[in-house]
């Protein structure tokens, strides 16, 4: 029963709550903060409400509480979209009226329309509008803009949750590392799934090298990740896809890194893949006897033969097992350590560098994706000091990059600019684990910024080395065009020389650099 649990857990079926048993939350349950929380504001007397995405797990949680007898004194609504509006309202208007908490879990789009219904109803017009108050806003770029300490009902937003978090991903290994997920129970504990829960059974540091490499992959992507993609990557992990392909159930990185798996984490696990760390004095000792020369297995595992008696007679088994083994390694070997963290070391990420060094760097590497180094030396000064405005505004359906002339007529200085980091509101503490990776670069005036993930930082980086062509980002595309166009509302006409500029295209020759005089009403000329 709870092998067909986990094996489930790939197709999602057996994390969606609606569909499971009591026994099968209470053996996927985590414990996390976020229950304490609930709990806390229900005793307080305060509504609970719980949005986010289809797999964020809403539902699991309170239906877990349910079961766990801890909200008996409130009225519970668990699914908003199974009921109408004036159902829900009225359910809601008797809760208050009997002085029990409200707990509802509601995807955002039919919540905001519940929400408005609700400023019509006088007793539940105010934790209406504590909640429409705290509808996102509850991870934010300025803390002016977080919501205060609700006084009678909180929301929880569970698509601001971040579980990526290396220590809930152990908690859930460790929890799928029982005889209780093993098939067939003891019996099985030979079989490959049984020998994937064994090897995580024997020791902390494998269930915790697992995690950290299950949060890199998910972190390369930016984003949300839903706790239904969490569990959906750790089942293929351990039982590939159930048998379901043909394909062989391997080690856990075997199957995490086979490129097979089909999923938000999975999509991108073969880029962690710690085979393609490159280690001469590991690999040579690896192809050559099996075994690093150095240091200790953390479990006992079998003898497996040399990648390189297999090199005549299959080449292509040869270099299999070798990755194999290196997987292994990582997972289960004292020289592992070091291949994990260089995995890390590569992933891409969102530094946390002071602001002003962040904000130069950003801006560096923005303006880089349209003029490289080399072209810069034959620029302006004005081009360079601070945030060109590049716009290639065209009908065409061809992207920035393509030959499509671009111009600059307003740089923006750094000043103008500010780095902001993402907040949660005090109240909300630890509960929805560590801020996302992500950094912003704003325009206050404007009220215009840039959501800087850890995929767009990589690419601004590498645009600040490099001098080939390189492909625009809609979203730079996008910010620069919604800032050159709020210039161009703010300015009065002025009889006043402008710079400007054009490239040829993103990376391209830079065909001109010039003033413009600008003249009243319209018109204008150029200077030189």
């Amino acid at each position: 029963m709870s092998y067909e649990l986990l094996r489930g857990l790939y197709y999602g079926q057996a994390s969606n709550a609606d569909l499971t048993s009591s026994r099968a939350r209470r053996l996927l349950h985590l414990e996390t903060p976020l229950q304490e929380f609930v709990e806390d504001s229900v005793d307080a007397g305060r509504d609970v409400v719980l949005t986010g995405n289809p797999g964020d797990g809403k539902s699991h949680l309170v239906r877990t509480l349910v079961d766990e007898g801890v909200l008996t004194g409130a009225v519970v609504q668990l699914d908003l979209s199974a009921r109408s509006n004036e159902e829900v309202l009225e359910e809601w208007n008797d809760a208050v009226s009997q002085r029990r908490s409200y707990v509802l879990c509601a995807n955002e789009g039919p919540l905001k329309e519940l929400l408005c219904a609700a400023g019509d109803h006088p007793v539940l017009r105010r934790r209406a509008a504590e909640l429409r108050g705290q509808l996102g806003r509850l991870l934010v770029s300025e803390v002016g803009s977080l919501p205060g300490l609700p006084a009678t009902a909180v929301l929880v937003d569970l698509a601001d949750r971040n579980v990526l978090d290396e220590s809930l991903l152990t908690q859930a290994l460790t929890r799928v590392a029982t005889l209780d997920f093993v098939p067939g129970g003891i019996a099985g504990l030979e079989s490959p799934v049984g020998r994937n829960i064994r090897l995580l059974r024997g020791s902390e540091t494998v269930r915790s090298r697992l995690a950290s490499l299950i949060a890199t992959a998910g972190r390369r992507l930016g984003g949300h990740t839903t706790f239904r993609a969490m569990w959906q990557t750790i089942s293929y992990a351990l039982c590939g896809d159930g048998g379901a392909s043909g394909a062989t159930v391997g080690s856990p990185l075997d199957n995490l890194c086979s490129g097979h798996g089909r999923g938000h984490i999975l999509g991108s696990a073969a880029s962690v893949d710690p085979a393609r760390v490159p280690s001469p004095d590991l690999d040579e000792d690896l192809w050559n006897s099996g075994e690093p020369r150095t240091g200790r297995w953390l479990v006992p595992t079998s003898p497996r033969p040399a990648p390189a008696r297999l090199w005549d007679e299959d080449p292509g088994a040869a270099l299999g097992e070798f990755q194999s083994l290196k997987r292994m390694v990582a997972l289960a070997h004292e020289e592992g350590e070091w291949l994990v963290a260089s995995v890390q070391a590569r992933a891409p990420g969102v530094p946390r560098l002071p602001d002003e060094e962040m904000k130069a760097r950003l801006i560096e590497g923005v303006r880089r994706l349209y003029l490289s180094k080399g072209a810069e030396q034959a620029a302006g000064r004005w081009l360079v000091s601070g945030l060109p405005l590049w716009v290639g505004h065209s009908y065409a359906r061809r992207s920035a990059s393509s030959a499509r002339p671009h111009v600059v007529v307003r740089c923006l200085p750094a000043v103008e600019l500010e780095v902001r980091w993402p907040v949660r509101p005090d109240w909300l503490g630890g509960v929805m684990g560590p801020p996302p990776p992500l950094v912003w670069l704003a325009h206050p005036a404007s009220g215009v910024a840039l959501a800087v993930t850890p995929a767009l930082w990589s690419m601004v980086e590498a645009s600040s080395r490099s001098e080939g062509p390189i492909e625009i980002p809609q979203v730079v595309e996008r910010f620069l065009a919604r800032l050159s166009g709020w210039i161009e509302r703010s300015s009065s006409p002025r009889s006043v020389a402008w710079p400007v500029a054009v490239l040829e295209r993103p990376r391209g020759e830079l065909v001109v650099v010039s003033e413009v005089e600008v003249l009243e009403p319209l018109g204008g000329r150029y200077v030189r």
